[in-house]
């Protein structure tokens, strides 16, 4: 985990890029100061029903456990959450170039092969096939203006 008094990175932007031999994807330089030792909790995103995986610093994945324990839902349903989360992230290192090794099992989870794009969600980024970005990107396409205008954001 990064000092406290390290410089929160934010990640933003998106990435095309090719999966390498055994599932590997490079982190972009710009992102891999959110993580200074290089450690990164990767799990399938969302919880239920993943679209993506997501990759978290050590700091940002304890805020997501954190939240789940915090949470004002029964108890029954925040256990089963938090294992779930658990259950299913892997704690990875970035390689000596900057690669994180997937492995085939977090790849095959939203079958990745080939292609994908790394997408910057602020604490984190975000591992899509080509295919479900472009839905995403179709449904960012489709956010209501009003709600855009009530966040001052038109």
């Amino acid at each position: 985990m990064g000092s406290s008094g390290s410089k929160k990175v934010k990640l933003s932007g998106n990435v095309p890029l090719s999966v390498e031999a055994g599932a590997r994807v490079m982190v972009p330089r710009r992102w891999r100061d959110a993580s200074p030792d290089g450690l990164w909790t990767v799990a399938p995103w969302p919880v239920a029903g993943p679209r993506c995986l997501a990759a978290f610093p050590p700091e940002a994945w304890e805020d997501r456990l954190n939240k789940v324990e915090l949470a004002a839902i029964d108890e029954g349903d925040r256990i089963i959450i938090s294992k779930a989360m658990n259950h299913r992230a892997v704690d990875l290192t970035l390689d000596k170039v900057g690669r994180l090794c997937l492995g085939q099992s977090l790849a095959n989870r939203i079958k990745l092969e080939g292609q994908a794009v790394l997408a910057g969600c602020g604490d984190h980024f975000e591992i899509y096939t080509p295919e479900e970005y472009a839905a995403m990107e179709k449904e960012f396409d489709e956010i209501p203006l009003e709600q855009l205008k009530k966040l001052g954001l038109v």
